[in-house]
């Protein structure tokens, strides 16, 4: 080996070795500017939610809780989180049951009229949909599943940040109504 391949070896050794310290210091701050993210957007915080069969037994499945005014519980529920476009497009379609103390929480990163159709979803719901300061907004009420486009659309009737969807017909059982506080904590 001649002088001249060694130091093209090693010079080639010492770009590659550079260029690797390079990319893991850019990867760190990558990692820093996503957990800066996650501690400010509420979508982001709960993107990596799994549904409530998937939680392992040592750990806090989300809950919303549904409160009068004097603070009494009116109901509660253990939630599934929808918080990507992906899960919100999927939703609870293609189900075909849902415990009665469970439910789904969409979440979106600010308030905003919303509209949702029950396209291939298999049991009837109520859509609760909850303003940014925690109060219920509107109610669709025992949503009926839909097969075929067109299907109904369901709005709310003032901007909304989070959806609960709940088996139909559980908010008119339980005393679910327009107005009423919602108590919750995004993981």
């Amino acid at each position: 080996m001649t002088k001249r391949t060694v130091f093209l070896f090693l010079g080639a050794f010492l770009f590659l070795a550079i260029a690797a310290g390079f990319l893991l210091i850019f990867k760190q701050g990558e990692e820093k500017q996503d957990f800066d993210k996650v501690k400010s957007d509420p979508v982001e915080k709960v993107r990596k939610q799994r549904t409530i069969e998937e939680v392992e037994t040592d750990e806090q499945i989300p809950e919303i809780s549904f409160k009068k005014t004097d603070g009494s519980l009116v109901a509660s529920f253990q939630l599934e989180i929808a918080a990507t476009p992906a899960e919100h497009q999927k939703g609870l379609m293609n189900r075909q049951s849902l415990p009665a103390d469970q439910g789904m929480l969409f979440v979106y990163q600010q308030p905003q009229p919303l509209s949702f159709w029950m396209k291939n979803t298999l049991i009837p719901l109520d859509m609760i949909f909850i303003s940014s300061d925690k109060k219920v907004v509107s109610i669709s009420h025992d949503a009926q599943p839909c097969s075929e486009t067109p299907c109904l659309s369901y709005k709310s009737k003032r901007p909304a940040q989070y959806v609960l969807e709940i088996n139909g017909g559980l908010c008119q059982e339980k005393g679910i109504k327009e107005g009423i506080e919602v108590d919750f904590n995004l993981p």
